[in-house]
């Protein structure tokens, strides 16, 4: 499934804008003089918080859907037409789980090579695991497969998407255009055109905004996609709602930048730290130390992305996760 990957040459100029607007104290549910932020009230509080921390911060404007598009992501969260079946490999009689890590490894690869948008990459895992829990497939048609969803999610996503020519191309005589167009009508039918879908990125980057003020947000946003996407190939969280995951990699970034947990964190990912440490925390660990995820790590050691992956160490992490705790 390795292919060679043609070198694009593309400049970008990355600029960087300074963000001036007041700061916010944050209120919590501590103390009686201080506002109480309930499941009713969270998210009008969280977009008037928002608002204010990004007023200067051009592509984050949306005026006052902000509110609305986090109350949308949140009732989608656990509907099961969204997202995958927790176990669908066992249904699958020509299927095995590393069959998934060696595809995504692959697409991995182009996708970082041909600078796809970040959620481009999770659209595309989401609609291959719902396609893999509604309809058997075999494994000589995986390839073509991984290839509609990544076309699919670019298409949704990028402003400048891939082609089908250049996907037929990436892939080598795996499949020809003919048979890339057929499985994507097929996947738009089984899946009943909802593409729409809270990923766990979509959670995990309004959690990180409450950070944009702090001064290694960068680092912390990379720390955080690196767990994130490390979660997100584990065959082991399949199944598991986007809002826990995104939440399980949002607190392993704050522990990694020693980032105390704000009780108002608890209200909007709607988790504990307790109940990350208890519940999800052991696949953190597990992925980030596991030989499957060594094509994220060296993608995260990449100057890209700060050398993030050198960065993190496991045993560290897990140590600084049970002095929090204690």
């Amino acid at each position: 499934m390795s292919t060679t990957l043609k070198p694009l040459n593309k400049n970008k100029n990355n600029t960087k804008k300074k963000h001036q607007g007041k700061k916010r104290k944050i209120e919590t549910n501590d103390g009686p003089s201080k506002k109480k932020i309930t499941k009713k009230n969270v998210y009008k509080y969280l977009e008037e918080t928002l608002t204010e921390l990004l007023q200067n911060s051009e592509q984050y404007i949306c005026g006052d859907a902000l509110c609305q598009i986090l109350e949308t992501l949140n009732l989608d969260k656990d509907n099961p037409e969204k997202i995958c079946s927790r176990n669908y490999f066992e249904a699958q009689k020509d299927l095995h789980a590393p069959f998934r890590k060696r595809l995504f490894d692959w697409i991995i690869q182009i996708h970082d090579k041909l600078n796809l948008r970040r959620e481009t990459l999770f659209l595309s895992v989401n609609l291959f695991d719902r396609y893999l829990s509604k309809k058997q497939v075999k494994r000589e048609n995986l390839q073509l497969l991984g290839s509609a969803c990544l076309f699919i999610a670019s298409k949704y996503h990028d402003v400048q998407c891939m082609s089908a020519t250049m996907i037929v191309n990436l892939a080598d005589g795996a499949f020809d255009y003919g048979d890339l167009m057929n499985m994507e009508e097929d996947l738009i039918n089984i899946l009943d055109f909802q593409i729409t879908v809270p990923t766990s990125l979509s959670f995990l980057q309004f959690f990180l905004l409450l950070l944009r003020s702090h001064p290694k947000i960068k680092k912390i946003e990379y720390a955080s996609f690196y767990f994130l996407e490390s979660l997100l190939f584990n065959v082991d969280t399949l199944g598991i709602p986007p809002k826990e995951i995104a939440s399980s990699a949002f607190y392993s970034a704050l522990i990694v930048f020693n980032i105390s947990w704000d009780p108002l964190y608890n209200t909007i990912c709607g988790l504990t730290k307790e109940d990350i440490y208890s519940t999800y925390f052991y696949h953190v660990c597990k992925c980030i130390r596991s030989s499957s995820s060594c094509t994220i790590r060296n993608k995260y050691n990449n100057n890209k992305y700060g050398k993030i992956a050198q960065y993190i160490d496991s045993t560290k992490i897990k140590s600084k996760f049970n002095t929090k705790n204690k």
